[in-house]
């Protein structure tokens, strides 16, 4: 998908939170505290045009597996065209992430990516959201999460253990960087 076609489902589509596509800095801050020696499972929420996904799939593991959880069908139409066996992708909401791995006997994620627009998603889903998250992850391993505002600090704060956060100013817009780890 183009730039100027990702921008028309930023438009069109209340899902959407991004107006362009995530930069090469920015997927660079998203991906690097991934330990890809030890990664077996990572899940990615919202993974949108597959930018994120392109270069985690380059640095994982052979025997690794990344499972995107995606509900805009232009965004999954395009990911589709992804041609690699070690991806999942799902129509379903990030908050059935738990019942996908349980279902799929999937186990344990090592880390969870996220490009959700958590300032556009209803308080209570966001809860749900990030408590589901805390309680997949295995311990010592983090959720990564992007956005455009310091606004979620404190809730990040208040359900993960440690929290660091990284800049990305080379992105439309400037993004912030949030990688939270369960202890």
């Amino acid at each position: 998908m183009k730039p100027i076609q990702f921008l028309g489902q930023f438009l069109d589509n209340k899902q959407v939170g991004a107006v362009w596509p995530s930069s090469k800095y920015l997927i660079r801050q998203m991906i690097k505290p991934i330990d890809f020696t030890h990664a077996k499972l990572i899940i990615e929420y919202g993974p949108g045009t597959g930018n994120i996904t392109k270069a985690i799939l380059k640095k994982m593991r052979p025997d690794a597996k990344l499972i995107v959880f995606e509900i805009n069908s232009s965004f999954i139409e395009g990911l589709k065209k992804i041609d690699d066996k070690r991806l999942l992708i799902f129509n379903f909401p990030a908050e059935m992430a738990a019942v996908v791995l349980n279902e799929h006997h999937l186990g344990s994620p090592d880390y969870v990516v996220s490009s959700l627009p958590l300032a556009i998603i209803p308080n209570n889903t966001v809860t749900r959201i990030l408590s589901g998250t805390y309680a997949i992850l295995k311990t010592g391993c983090a959720m990564i999460q992007f956005q455009y505002s310091p606004s979620s600090l404190g809730r990040f704060k208040r359900m993960f253990d440690r929290v660091e956060v990284k800049f990305a100013p080379i992105n439309v817009p400037p993004a912030l960087v949030y990688v939270c780890w369960k202890k």
